[in-house]
């Protein structure tokens, strides 16, 4: 065995621990230099996104300037424009929020809100140029309009009187025809425009509250619509059917030449009936028969077609074109339930209307209680009442009793009421809404004699009529000739005007 000596251990622990001193100081040394250039890196990067971000919301703030700017001059020059500003500044204003928030937002369910911000930004603008644009072309309608033709070519649309009344109100400021106070809201819930506006129209007053502009827009854009001219149809229509290719009236339609003497209506500057005269000439009587035969068809197609008309135009041609003696169609349809015999009524006054307006040449005259109509061949001259020869003092004082009878007659037909009300052998006669008509019939030594009586039915006039003549203080002369002069008119009772009562 070979002798070793044995290996000398050197100790270098201290120099092991001074090398992992020195090396763990190195490390330490570039740990912290790179956080120290990350550090830079993150706040270069931050300075960069801000600087980024910021121009990114100038630029949109630029741009939504500028969208403002360009929808605003699109805009309708209207009344509301000034109104209407600070409304479009806002609404553009929470989009591009919404559309800066979105470069920093991850969320799903938040971006879809942001995103919704935006498209009813979008929408609200759109929205609200087709609401002005729509009102504009409303208020110059109604400036053309407004001259004339209410009710008969155009009206207001409205649910009652009430609103109409409102929405007049409301074009006549928005055309500038009238003055009022005129504001706008954001409407958060529909993402529309609500409207209200007051003022006066002479003494009425009218407001319009809430008024939206989105509910313009689905109504189809009209506060006033054009009415069908239907009797205008039916006068064109008809008057085709009775005349040839060259406008002349057919031969089957009027009749030949006659001289006759006749009565004619005295009218004033309001087409308002004041007297009678007589007139002579040749005329050409229209066969009337032949006309209502000739145009039956037409006649019942206007009837077919008003009574498929809205309601609105429906009130308006009943009322305005028809003429109608009812006070609207509404009291027409309380009064006359049988719609067959709405239809009939409401066919005799179309026809009636059609032959008035067929021609300018057509007059009328009254025969036995019949309107008949005819062309005048030669000018129409005025009859002077002859010099009345000499009479006896009976004859004159018959003649005068004649005359009393005639006029207590007329004025009974023209107006009972009226007329009643001023006998000193009624002490008073009442209307009750139009219809009824109470007499208090008051004799010397006994109590007052309540009547009811309704001069709107054909029996009720005449009922009236007899117990007024035989309970009056007239002499019995005067009762003798009234009853004559009724029987002579075979009871015709009811004026002209209130003839379809009842038919």
């Amino acid at each position: 065995m070979s002798y070793r000596n044995p290996e000398i251990i050197t100790d270098k622990s201290g120099e092991i621990l001074a090398q992992g001193f020195a090396s763990f100081g190195q490390s330490m040394a570039a740990g912290v230099t790179k956080a120290i250039q990350r550090a830079n890196e993150i706040k270069k990067q931050r300075e960069a996104d801000t600087l980024r971000l910021n121009k990114l919301d100038t630029d949109i703030k630029i741009q939504g300037a500028k969208k403002a700017a360009e929808f605003k001059s699109n805009l309708p020059k209207t009344s509301l424009n000034t109104k209407l500003n600070p409304i479009i500044d806002q609404r553009i204003k929470a989009a591009g929020d919404a559309q800066m928030a979105l470069y920093n937002e991850s969320d799903p369910e938040v971006r879809s809100q942001l995103l919704k911000v935006i498209q009813d930004a979008d929408s609200f603008l759109v929205n609200t140029g087709a609401f002005l644009e729509d009102l504009k072309g409303e208020a110059a309608a109604f400036r053309e309009r407004k001259s004339g033709g209410l009710n008969k070519q155009w009206g207001v649309n409205g649910v009652d009187e009430k609103d109409r009344v409102n929405k007049f109100g409301l074009l006549s400021l928005i055309s500038g025809e009238a003055e009022g106070d005129i504001d706008l809201e954001f409407d958060t819930e529909s993402n529309s425009l609500n409207l209200n506006a007051y003022g006066k129209i002479g003494e009425e007053s009218w407001s319009v509250n809430g008024f939206n502009s989105n509910n313009y827009l689905a109504s189809g854009s009209e506060l006033f619509h054009e009415i069908p001219q239907m009797l205008e149809e039916s006068i064109t229509a008809s008057t085709k059917i009775i005349t040839n290719d060259k406008g002349e009236l057919l031969p089957n339609v009027v009749g030949k030449p006659v001289t006759k003497r006749i009565y004619q209506d005295v009218v004033n500057d309001d087409d308002q009936k004041i007297g009678r005269k007589l007139v002579e000439g040749q005329i050409e009587e229209i066969n009337q028969s032949a006309i209502d035969n000739l145009i039956k068809k037409e006649i019942s197609s206007s009837v077919a077609g008003f009574n498929a008309a809205a309601p609105l135009d429906q009130n308006a041609i009943f009322s305005y074109e028809l003429d109608a003696p009812y006070k609207s169609y509404s009291d027409f349809l309380k009064k006359v339930k049988d719609p067959k015999e709405q239809d009939k009524i409401l066919y005799q006054m179309f026809k009636e209307k059609t032959i008035e307006g067929i021609g300018e040449q057509f007059q009328s005259y009254e025969k036995d209680g019949q309107k008949v109509y005819f062309r005048a061949v030669t000018p129409l001259k005025e009859v002077k009442a002859e010099k009345p020869e000499k009479i006896s003092d009976t004859n004159k004082k018959a003649a005068e009793q004649e005359k009393v009878a005639s006029n207590y007659y007329n004025e009974f037909i023209a107006n009972p009421v009226d007329f009643l009300g001023t006998q000193a052998n009624f002490s008073e006669a009442l209307n009750y809404d139009g219809n009824i008509i109470q007499l208090n019939l008051s004799k010397p030594g006994e109590e007052p004699d309540f009547k009811a009586f309704d001069p709107t039915e054909p029996q009720g006039r005449q009922l009236l009529f007899d117990y007024w003549i035989n309970n009056s203080s007239l002499n019995q002369t005067l009762r003798d000739k009234l009853k004559e002069i009724n029987s002579k008119n075979k009871g015709n009772i009811i004026p002209k005007e209130d003839e379809y009562y009842g038919q």
